[in-house]
């Protein structure tokens, strides 16, 4: 695994309710504030859900987090960030420290969160040919019978890639998560060749519901595992 690129991290925190100062900070003045402080590019409202967008987090004169967006109602605070978890973490308590400003109990930093789960995404190059995410037979009725059918006598047809996505479930384990009424949304991994970019590039683009060490560990896992099968196979044949 090399080339790791476009690093996307994502984190969700759900908080007991009142935890979050919400109705000061959705105030006239509170959105301006907060706004014009990590000089976020735009503002939106969707029903009870406050987005910000295009912010900057001044760790120092050298070091800018971009954060991508932060979303917040009055129970829930999504952060995203270009860049790690560890930078998505450093970001938020900055920010959460200045929501928390708003109320004389600071109860946002001083209240742990009944839900923190995390999301990553990136691009990486990898050792591997997209056709190796398929069995020997599947690869091998795509490259004949399909391509047969697909081609035309005005075009010559041909595969580049694949979508492989899978939907991940959860089933609350913590107790207090029942209590609350909250509930794991479904997330999504996915390993799939890059869009718009050349087979030979071997580029794929890679999303889970995992931090980013923890989500780079699984590509290596992945990439290895993948290697070792196609290594077996080609000693069988």
């Amino acid at each position: 695994m090399e080339g790791v690129n476009a690093l996307i991290t994502r984190q969700y925190r759900v908080y007991p309710p009142d935890v979050i100062p919400f109705l000061p900070l959705v105030t006239g003045a509170g959105v301006e504030t907060f706004r014009k402080h990590f000089r976020f590019r735009e503002f939106s409202v969707e029903g009870t859900e406050f987005t910000f967008s295009g912010g900057i987090v001044a760790i120092s004169e050298e070091e800018l987090i971009v954060v991508n967006l932060v979303q917040i109602n009055s129970q829930r605070i999504i952060a995203e960030v270009a860049g790690s978890s560890t930078q998505c973490t450093v970001a938020f308590s900055i920010m959460a420290g200045y929501i928390a400003g708003m109320d004389n109990e600071h109860r946002l930093i001083n209240v742990e969160p009944l839900l923190l789960t995390h999301e990553t995404q990136c691009t990486v190059k990898l050792a591997f040919d997209w056709q190796e995410l398929l069995s020997e037979r599947v690869a091998a009725f795509l490259r004949t019978s399909t391509i047969e059918r697909l081609t035309s006598t005005q075009a010559r047809a041909r595969l580049t890639g694949l979508n492989l996505r899978f939907t991940v479930q959860y089933e609350p384990t913590d107790e207090r998560l029942r209590e609350y009424g909250i509930s794991h949304a479904d997330k999504l991994l996915v390993i799939e060749p890059r869009l718009n970019t050349p087979e030979s590039e071997r580029l794929y683009f890679a999303h889970s519901p995992l931090d980013t060490d923890t989500h780079l560990d699984l590509i290596k896992d992945f990439e290895q595992a993948l290697m070792t099968s196609a290594s077996r196979r080609r000693l069988r044949s």
